[in-house]
């Protein structure tokens, strides 16, 4: 399980911005930090990591479908499968 890091730093120049990110952050926030905006950015993190977790559940389910749906057809033609 992923969990999405949101750098907080003084730095403001672009290729500390970049290199954050090449890191595996998800967002960048550079000081001085706005509580409504640092909530803000939060929750969309927070909501996009839901989202995505939820598509590779159902993702994993239709994979486990597909895989049973063709076990049938692997005893009518072995070449099937």
């Amino acid at each position: 399980m992923d969990i999405p890091v949101i750098f907080i730093t003084g730095k403001l120049e672009e290729v500390d911005e970049k290199k954050g990110l090449e890191l595996g952050a998800v967002d960048f926030i550079s000081k001085p930090i706005s509580s409504e905006i640092l909530i803000a950015r939060v929750k969309n993190q927070l909501a996009l990591k839901f989202k995505t977790d939820r598509l590779q559940v159902q993702n994993d389910t239709l994979e486990i479908e597909v895989a049973e749906l063709k076990h049938p057809l692997r005893s009518i033609n072995p070449e099937a499968g």
